[in-house]
């Protein structure tokens, strides 16, 4: 069923996340702000933390349009980006975009379960992960978070972002569960996780957190740029 969710609405991404026309939004009223680049700079700010510069071999999970931009918008020296998905239709298609820039070489594309990455990968493999809203995806997030704990080499650094509730977030408000529901429902996603819940499944797999942000109530409403 999600794979065939997926199929599906793969265009409809492509069009709203990069693969259309440059789009401007609206960051707050009488504020407009370029939305392809904020994407970047928001990309190139989770490379620079999790140390994606560096030759090596960094590890991605999510959409082909995160790894095209990481190399090409970005310009990452690095030895090659393996991206994995479990969805056919969307790793076809991101073979195509990187093919077409001239990076087949430094982006490949793998057909994975990310819960199961080190039976396919093997352990102490990658230089650096870097996931753009997939992890959130696994219905049990220890089960993710541990696999890319026993891919990456020792020492080395997971640099993501979830969509995860926030501090605000009240289950015992009919009104919180029912948007929580629909963002779950209209996504295809398992139940969101509160930011603590993800913050105590990456200690309890081995992870130390360096650095946490809640993008959702910052005081800088560009905080990337």
């Amino acid at each position: 069923m999600v794979n065939g969710y997926y199929n599906g609405v793969t265009k409809l991404y492509e069009y709203g996340w990069g693969q259309g026309s440059p789009a401007w939004v609206v960051i707050r009223p009488g504020i407009l702000s370029l939305w392809h680049s904020n994407l970047v700079s928001f990309l190139r700010s989770i490379a620079d933390k999790s140390n994606l510069g560096l030759a090596g071999k960094p590890f991605a999970q999510g959409l082909a349009r995160n790894e095209h931009y990481l190399a090409a918008k970005i310009g990452i020296k690095c030895a090659n980006i393996v991206g994995i998905n479990n969805n056919l239709f969307q790793i076809d298609r991101a073979r195509k975009y990187v093919a077409k820039v001239g990076l087949a070489d430094k982006v490949t594309f793998e057909q994975a379960d990310f819960t199961q990455m080190s039976s396919k990968f093997g352990e102490n493999t990658f230089d650096a992960v870097f996931s753009i809203e997939a992890t959130c995806r696994a219905p049990v997030a220890k089960s993710v978070y541990g696999e890319v704990f026993k891919v990456l080499k020792p020492g080395c650094i997971f640099g993501f972002y979830e969509w995860c509730l926030t501090d605000k977030y009240n289950d015992d408000d009919s009104f919180h569960r029912r948007i929580r529901r629909e963002i779950e429902l209209g996504d295809a996603r398992p139940e969101l996780r509160t930011i603590e819940r993800a913050a105590e499944a990456l200690r309890a797999v081995g992870f130390e957190i360096i650095e946490s942000d809640d993008l959702a109530t910052p005081d800088d409403l560009v905080p990337w740029a």
